[in-house]
């Protein structure tokens, strides 16, 4: 049975009689489109542009994104030692279903951003979070897909403070957030975090919103945004010989525990909201894999590369279902000599969101 697209509501002052085309028409005929594509139907006209912008169009493109072709989004970020700018430039690449028929795997250019630096440089960790077709490098929030980003605004701290930066989305009220926690370089570091504000994007109030954590922790590793929480591990009960990283596991917070030296299995200890404890899986017979785990995929892919590009890059696909793994090579002809800080996201989709 053919799915119908969700119609969002005309707007009162909306005049249809230049509009030939009935608008559940132009929803279903948008949402088949790629994000750069609709961007170009906002000068049809007003009422086109309006169904656009609107906040349930935005919300539901492209409509059943959950059933479209996995893709890898990769980020090549550098920094210019001369003036301080930075760059970063995006590409998608399709993830393919296991057997694969092709080993090298085609890449399609998104868009490239530079931004000068920004008042709070010092003061902020800055890893690069995607969430939900958007990303947040450094000092900026931007889309990908259009090249089209916003500058955090900055924020008055006191230069001995210290500050790490998280990004995430709330499912609830619709709206992508970022959260600053700091501490006084004089806090020891295993003590909790005082300091705590939030960013909205897209929100009417003050820019930074400070707020209260009733759970004392001070975050070690950088956050992954699960289901409308930003979850990040308590250095306070980390274990520096036991190296993780954080996973979405189908839609549940995992840690992973990835194969070192002469290992050949993968540890995964599941969390599940509401309940104490964790669950453990293990995966066994991967090959030598002398790269960094980038995340596991809707699919139950296990995704490994490179931290370091520099023109192609081998990816390694590990089925945790069937417990097999294939190698893929991604080239990047444009820049194949340009050699930068690599990120990889896996269940990339195109957002609308800052057209």
């Amino acid at each position: 049975m053919r799915k119908s697209l969700p119609l969002c509501k005309k707007s009162k002052t909306e005049n249809n009689s230049g509009d030939a085309v009935p608008l559940d028409i132009v929803t279903e005929v948008l949402n088949r489109l790629p994000a750069k594509s609709v961007a170009r139907f906002m000068l049809v006209s007003k009422s086109w542009a309006r169904t656009i912008r609107s906040k349930c169009f935005i919300r539901w493109f492209p409509f059943g994104s959950s059933t479209q072709p996995l893709h890898l989004l990769l980020a090549f970020k550098h920094k210019a030692i001369d003036t301080g700018h930075r760059r970063c430039r995006f590409f998608s690449s399709p993830s393919l279903s296991f057997p694969s028929t092709s080993i090298e795997l085609p890449t399609s250019f998104l868009s490239k951003i530079k931004w000068p630096p920004h008042q709070n440089d010092s003061l902020i960790e800055c890893p690069t979070y995607y969430v939900k077709g958007l990303v947040c490098v450094g000092e900026v929030i931007c889309n990908p897909c259009t090249g089209k980003f916003i500058t955090l605004p900055s924020f008055e701290a006191d230069i001995s403070t210290r500050f790490e930066r998280f990004f995430g989305y709330d499912p609830v009220n619709d709206e992508y957030k970022v959260l600053l926690m700091g501490k006084p370089f004089e806090v020891p570091m295993e003590d909790p975090w005082p300091d705590f504000r939030v960013f909205t994007l897209g929100a009417k109030q003050e820019p930074w919103r400070e707020i209260h954590c009733s759970v004392p922790h001070r975050p070690y590793s950088r956050g992954e945004c699960i289901d409308g929480a930003v979850v990040s591990e308590d250095i306070r009960h980390w274990d520096g010989a036991v190296p993780t990283t954080l996973v979405n596991y189908h839609g549940k917070v995992a840690a992973a525990i990835e194969p070192v030296r002469d290992e050949s299995t993968i540890h995964l200890f599941v969390f599940e909201e509401g309940k104490q404890g964790f669950h453990e899986r293990s995966f066994h017979n991967l090959p030598y894999l002398p790269l960094d785990m980038k995340g596991i995929n809707r699919m139950g892919e296990a995704i490994f590369a490179p931290t370091v590009q520099n023109g192609a890059a081998r990816v390694i696909r590990y089925d945790l279902k069937g417990a097999s793994c294939e190698t893929n090579t991604i080239k990047f002809s444009e820049y194949s000599n340009w050699s930068t800080e690599a990120m990889y996201f896996v269940d990339y989709v195109e957002s609308l969101m800052l057209l």
